[in-house]
């Protein structure tokens, strides 16, 4: 994920500060008062599809409902039902009563405390039993969901696909290989990183934590990852070549451009085949049109992107 002689000062960098950033910034939640696995065991649950913010009133109605996981494996499934009514996804609520009646039934009422055995539950994933491990029992595992990937992918300036299994798969294989001894508060603070400062869109960049590690933002490429590959699926990882800023009346652009070489095992034609092939994948998408250099120049181009072929020359 990163280079080698980098890779140990950036790992130092993602371990020890942000977990100096989580202990002191962190939410106050009321899940996060407690290490009791049934109290984390359901609001992972509710987080499934649920803003955190948004799941605590109900989160604590549950529990005032349910405060052991015997109440819930006792309660019918239209008392379960009932208490989370508003959150929706209702299998949510049937696969937490299932598990109950199974966590009761066959671990006489204790949670089980490995990784291995929370993902035999029902509604129990591989990122929800990794949170549940590590969380209340310090197992180490991880629990990679999209704000994971999201800040391991700008962490590391990474342009391969998020949506490919391969990718989380990869993501997933280098996080558990630096996990440190507070493993639980490590995988709580890359999921933080990415709801309050790693965000989607307008990353607050200049309050972040790891940014002296940051190899998107080094690059100025923050804005351009994670990737999710939907076009040109065939295309080669992209090379940075430079920026370029504009300043608008009302708004500065900073741009940023990178150069693709095509694979000749894509094109149809040898004659000039790297722009028939960039021809043939814009049909895929009517927003994009592919000249060559030599027709630039014919181009009515506004001046902020005019700019930008000082850097292609």
């Amino acid at each position: 994920m990163l280079d080698t002689k980098k890779s140990q000062l950036l790992i130092e960098i993602l371990q020890t500060d942000l977990l100096k950033w989580f202990e002191e910034s962190k939410r106050d939640l009321p899940f996060r008062r407690t290490r009791d696995p049934y109290f984390i065991w359901i609001s992972e649950i509710m987080a499934q599809q649920t803003q955190i913010d948004t799941l605590i009133p109900y989160y604590n109605r549950f529990i005032d409902n349910f405060p052991t996981v015997f109440s819930l494996a006792l309660a019918s499934i239209d008392e379960v039902i009932k208490a989370w009514e508003g959150l929706g996804y209702y299998s949510r609520a049937r696969n937490l009563h299932q598990a109950a009646r199974i966590i009761v039934t066959d671990y006489d009422g204790m949670m089980p405390a490995t990784f291995s055995e929370l993902i035999k539950l029902p509604g129990i994933g591989p990122y929800t039993g990794g949170a549940i491990a590590s969380i209340a029992f310090n197992q180490k595992v991880s629990a990679v969901d999209g704000n994971v990937l999201r800040v391991i992918s700008r962490y590391c300036n990474s342009c391969d696909d998020i949506g490919e299994a391969t990718t989380k798969k990869r993501i997933t294989r280098w996080i558990e290989s630096i996990l440190p001894d507070e493993v639980g508060a490590f995988n709580e603070g890359l999921m933080e990183l990415g709801a309050m400062i790693c965000t989607p869109k307008s990353p607050k960049c200049l309050s972040c934590p790891i940014r002296s590690g940051c190899q998107s933002n080094a690059a100025g490429t923050t804005g351009l990852i994670p990737i999710l590959e939907e076009n040109f699926s065939e295309l080669c990882k992209p090379i940075f070549i430079g920026t370029s800023r504009h300043v608008f009346s009302h708004i500065i652009w900073d741009m940023s451009v990178f150069i693709f070489d095509l694979d000749n095992r894509v094109c149809e034609s040898t004659l000039n085949p790297y722009y028939i092939s960039a021809q043939r994948e814009s049909r895929s998408n009517p927003q994009v049109t592919f000249k060559a250099l030599s027709q630039v120049d014919d181009l009515a181009l506004p001046i902020a992107f005019s700019k930008l072929l000082a850097l292609l020359t």
